[in-house]
């Protein structure tokens, strides 16, 4: 009996624990996204700067922070944005394996970050036909294609 009743009171101290450090865990979480947010926003500046070799820098802080936050958005914006510069770079190799880790984060999402993933595709179908490879290019853009919400085709 006595077991029973420690065993009701560990579980409930427990809970109560859980319970009260999960604002603080949140406001961590919160923490770490402005970090990554502040770094992310610095990168896609230098980058829409033609300052590729500090926004590959940035990017890669950037994504280094997303790693710690618990939604993959921040993952796959950080991986897209990488793989922009490498691509603008001609690192096709680099950028290929960011392009597809952004595009399967995206692409199992919700609704609402659907023109990230049109971006996403877009962005890896040009690096694709730049390469020659334009059967994949066209593959993937008519995955888009059929994809789509009526009000973008």
């Amino acid at each position: 009996m006595n077991r029973r009743v420690l065993s009701i009171a560990l579980t409930a101290l427990i809970c109560t624990l859980g319970t009260a450090l999960l604002p603080v865990l949140a406001g961590d979480d919160a923490a770490r996204h402005k970090s990554w947010e502040a770094s992310n926003t610095e990168a896609k500046q230098a980058y829409e700067e033609g300052k590729y070799s500090e926004a590959e820098s940035l990017y890669r802080t950037a994504l280094d922070q997303a790693e710690n936050l618990e939604s993959s958005g921040p993952k796959a914006i950080s991986s897209h944005g990488l793989a922009r510069v490498y691509h603008k770079q001609g690192k096709y190799k680099e950028a290929e394996p960011l392009y597809k880790t952004a595009l399967a984060i995206f692409d199992g999402s919700s609704r609402r970050r659907i023109f990230y993933l049109y971006s996403v595709i877009e962005d890896y179908a040009d690096m694709l036909t730049t390469m020659g490879r334009t059967q994949e290019a066209q593959e993937l853009r008519g995955r888009l294609k059929r994809s789509a919400p009526t009000t973008i085709r």
